[in-house]
């Protein structure tokens, strides 16, 4: 495979997964969730490394898993990530999460019931989509005003 079509598969696989963690409720999924999105990331091609900023340790990400600490590992698998991002969530409504991808004006919009995974979420939402055409659903261009 060549690096448009890594980036692609990868891009795909995290575009499927997002609805399944936008689902999850309770620790138990968000662990399940958070696990599995630590996977996409270890095996995520060059360019979506560079787009993150670095890599997390693993053994540190999968001791905080066993104690619970999910809003931890979800702030780790994400904490050089370049986008800027606004989190809203109403008293007991879902979580919504809008990234703003650096150097663009692209926006990506994730919402889940949980905090844990909004943030995180959205960020990948949003690298996936520059890994993709530009018709992605909840991908919206708005124009910068001059």
């Amino acid at each position: 495979m060549n690096g448009q079509s890594d980036n692609a598969a990868w891009s795909d696989t995290i575009l499927k997964w997002l609805p399944v963690c936008s689902a999850a409720e309770g620790r138990a999924e968000e662990i399940i969730c958070l696990r599995g999105l630590a996977d996409f990331i270890e095996q995520a091609p060059s360019d979506v490394v560079s787009l993150l900023g670095s890599m997390s340790n693993r053994t540190e990400i999968e001791t905080l898993l066993e104690l619970g600490a999910t809003e931890t590992v979800a702030a780790r698998l994400i904490q050089a990530s370049p986008f800027g991002y606004l989190v809203s969530q109403a008293y007991d409504g879902p979580a919504c999460c809008t990234v703003s991808l650096a150097g663009s004006s692209l926006e990506v919009h994730f919402s889940c019931s949980s905090a844990s995974l909004v943030r995180i979420g959205a960020t990948l939402k949003a690298i996936a989509t520059t890994m993709k055409p530009r018709d992605v659903a909840l991908v919206h261009d708005n124009p910068m005003p001059n």
